[in-house]
């Protein structure tokens, strides 16, 4: 798995950190990964830590660059998300040209490159990477994979009846 994390502000993955409203997050995520992550407490900001990352801007004129979150904040009462990129410096950008073809194995779908937008991937990106020849300079995969995930957190109020509902 890993986070695939697309944005419109140039520079952006290049600044200390960058900010993403918590609406963009789990977009064009699988229901099955999403319901892990829907509320994001200790047991999922860890895990999403340790999770690879491919950093993209939207459109294909730049490079992809592959790393990790250093944190992840929540910001106004959980409508921010601030997070704290760190680009591995071991690979070297990645053009779209050389994506392209691996966007299908990646999980990227149409029109996901032209929406700023936070999504988890089930797959294992330094595997497809590797198997394109991108090289990864003795980078290991995560060791997180979907039975892994944190469980889904039970809602804190459940109503039995309409009159407990109201």
């Amino acid at each position: 798995m890993f986070n695939f994390l697309v944005t419109a502000s140039d520079g952006a993955w290049s600044l200390p950190g960058y900010e993403f409203s918590r609406s963009r997050f789990l977009e064009y995520t699988s229901d099955e990964i999403a319901t892990s992550f829907r509320e994001l407490k200790a047991p999922q900001i860890d895990a999403l830590k340790e999770l690879p990352c491919l950093f993209a801007y939207e459109g294909t004129d730049e490079p992809m660059r592959v790393g990790k979150l250093k944190s992840i904040k929540q910001r106004d009462g959980g409508r921010l998300l601030f997070i704290q990129p760190e680009l591995d410096q071991r690979i070297p950008p990645i053009p779209f040209e050389r994506i392209k073809p691996l966007q299908a194995a990646l999980d990227i779908r149409a029109w996901e490159l032209n929406r700023t937008h936070w999504a988890i991937k089930d797959g294992n990106l330094f595997e497809v990477l590797a198997l394109a020849g991108i090289a990864l300079h003795g980078v290991e995969s995560s060791k997180i994979e979907k039975g892994d995930l944190p469980p889904a957190s039970s809602p804190e109020l459940q109503a039995n009846s309409v009159d407990s509902f109201i």
